[in-house]
């Protein structure tokens, strides 16, 4: 049984659904062991007002999940972290999920975050996840992960952590540094790369007005809130160019022109060749 005065959070950017995916396999663990349900918080309901951040009970065990897009966390983790109030007594677990061509440096740099916030790190994890810029093909970078493997991993990542949390003392935390896996030149690679010239470099999204019905679900389905109706949908700053409006569009009215990268990241991975996949730290 888990510290039963733990309060835990699962805070989660999930577009494709692989990190929402993650969060729920830890969720599981996390009720079946304490006999209570962890607030579970999408920041992508969050940025479109559909719900909002409660406030934080300590002592409190923060889980946050991250996509890896440009080998970093995606803007509303990195801004939720920001944010944070610093932790009175906090704990934290970060995890990213990604797609096979590189997890980058968004771990190391989500436990970063939290360690400045005066969150004293548990573990972590790095998920293989079915990569979303290949959603159109059969066989993408990733197919079939997150599977049974890596969610057994996720749950044994989960009962450490609880176990940390009942016996907690000056050896159950993790260093920031143990969180840099990456070689020098992975790191350097991540260090030279940003989502700003990652969306200055990428065909912009297009808008066939004649297929367009105005239906609104490129709003809803928006992980980051960047999409409003003028009538027609306009795409905000916030958006991070993870295309499920474009995925998602009933007609296909919306439409970039990298619409097959599949040949490019399948260089990229064969390139790192970053293993395993999926990988836990406690």
């Amino acid at each position: 049984m888990s510290t039963p005065n733990t309060h835990h959070y699962i805070v989660y950017s999930s577009p494709a659904g692989t990190t929402a995916q993650a969060a729920l396999t830890l969720s599981i663990v996390i009720e079946d062991a304490t006999g209570r349900e962890p607030v579970r918080i999408d920041l992508g309901a969050v940025a479109r007002g559909e719900t909002v951040l409660p406030e934080t009970t300590f002592p409190a065990c923060l889980w946050v999940g991250s996509p890896v897009y440009a080998k970093h966390a995606v803007p509303p983790v990195t801004r939720f972290l920001d944010q944070l109030p610093r932790a009175e007594t906090g704990f934290a677990v970060p995890f990213v999920t990604w797609g096979g061509v590189s997890s980058g440096t968004a771990l190391e740099e989500m436990a970063a975050q939290c360690h400045v916030k005066g969150y004293k790190l548990l573990g972590g994890a790095k998920v293989l996840s079915a990569h979303s810029s290949l959603w159109r093909e059969t066989t993408p970078l990733g197919a079939g992960h997150p599977n049974n493997e890596d969610e057994g991993l996720l749950r044994i990542l989960a009962e450490r952590v609880l176990l940390k949390l009942d016996h907690l003392n000056a050896d159950t935390w993790l260093a920031p540094e143990l969180f840099s896996y990456q070689p020098p030149k992975e790191r350097e690679a991540s260090r030279n790369i940003s989502m700003d010239t990652v969306k200055a470099h990428k065909p912009a999204l297009e808008l066939d007005t004649e297929l367009c019905t105005q239906c609104g679900i490129c709003a809803m389905s928006c992980p980051a809130g960047a999409i409003s109706l003028e009538p027609w949908p306009t795409i905000g700053a916030a958006c991070f160019c993870c295309d499920m409006c474009r995925r998602w569009c009933p007609t296909g009215a919306l439409s970039r022109a990298d619409a097959n990268p599949g040949d490019r990241l399948r260089l990229m991975a064969a390139q790192r060749g970053e293993k395993p996949g999926t990988r836990i730290l406690y």
